[in-house]
């Protein structure tokens, strides 16, 4: 029975999974008349790849990764024929399934519409990015910074800062606990000074005896002072996480400069 199935299978998994050469035969032809400047036979060899355009590629033959690079070369020679909307239209798609697609599948070189195509992707991004700060809170993302730094920017969508501000915070705190042991065990050890260590029967007078109370207590003034200034970045630190969500109301600051 199972002889018999496996004829079926195969059949069955070629229709659902065919090779990639198809694909990358059409990709080899539009990249060779993208190459001769013929922007039209490459947009019809992408538009005409299987399954390419699905609203849900499940069984498309190009899915995945080398899907997106080829929406991205799609959407690329509109932008050389002149069809800027029909670009938008494929770049929004293409961002709905990866927002950070920067590259496509044709080895040509970088030309004007590769920078549209560049353009559009930056102004989705900085457009989702706008839209997914409007939907929070500047209230709510300072209470969770005050929690925990970084939080507030992770909530407003802006992870990367967010991670930044954490890890910066987290090195400083790891930094401020080490220099307040130190600091502790120099005062400690200035505490328990005592006669004993002035080595009064050896002491000559000069300026070479020893003066183990001075030296301690500089010891654990020095310390100290390296310890409240790392507590007070910390805090710094902590105090912008928290203010930046509050004051500076991310993705609302522009910086203008005048041309004349």
């Amino acid at each position: 029975m199972l002889h018999r199935l496996l004829p079926i299978l195969a059949i069955v998994s070629v229709g659902l999974f065919p090779p990639k050469v198809v694909a990358q035969a059409s990709v080899e032809r539009a990249a060779t008349a993208y190459t001769a400047g013929d922007y039209q036979l490459a947009l019809v060899c992408l538009s005409n790849i299987d399954g390419l355009l699905s609203v849900a590629p499940i069984f498309d033959r190009v899915r995945g990764e080398e899907r997106e690079r080829i929406l991205f070369d799609l959407a690329r020679c509109r932008y050389a024929v002149g069809d800027s909307t029909g670009a938008r239209e494929v770049l929004c798609e293409l961002f709905r399934n990866d927002p950070g697609q920067s590259k496509g599948e044709m080895d040509v070189r970088r030309d004007a519409a590769l920078g549209a195509v560049l353009d559009e992707m930056r102004r989705l991004r900085r457009n989702y990015q706008q839209a997914r700060i409007n939907e929070t809170s500047a209230f709510k993302a300072g209470l969770r910074s005050a929690i925990l730094p970084g939080w507030g920017q992770s909530y407003r969508g802006r992870k990367r800062r967010g991670r930044f501000l954490l890890g910066s915070a987290g090195i400083l705190a790891a930094v401020w606990f080490v220099a307040d042991r130190s600091y502790k065990s120099a005062l400690t050890t200035y505490r328990r000074t005592s006669e004993i260590d002035l080595s009064l029967p050896s002491r000559t007078g000069s300026a070479d005896d020893p003066n183990p109370f001075q030296e301690r207590f500089e010891a654990a003034e020095s310390r100290a002072s390296t310890a409240r200034k790392v507590g007070m970045a910390f805090a710094a630190v902590w105090a912008y996480s928290v203010l930046e969500n509050l004051v500076l109301q991310p993705g609302r600051v522009a910086l203008t400069i005048p041309i004349e």
